[in-house]
């Protein structure tokens, strides 16, 4: 069976919001689900628009137990 991996995903919110994007882990995780993408490599909307650390924090936090989101 072929597995797919996303190596250019975001979550969080936006300042302007492109379309399709996720708020959440979780959310992006039912998206994937759907799309049978097996893993992905995530970055926080807040480590664009603000600063990487603060991004990078936020991420950790919401990847907590997730195996196959990537940070």
């Amino acid at each position: 069976m072929l597995k797919f991996f996303d190596c250019n995903t975001a979550i969080g919110r936006w300042k302007h919001p492109p379309l399709g994007g996720y708020e959440t882990a979780h959310e992006l995780e039912a998206v994937l689900d759907y799309l049978a993408v097996d893993r992905a490599v995530v970055y926080h909307t807040q480590a664009h628009e603000v600063h990487p650390a603060v991004g990078n924090n936020l991420l950790m936090e919401e990847l907590a137990g997730r195996e196959r989101l990537q940070p």
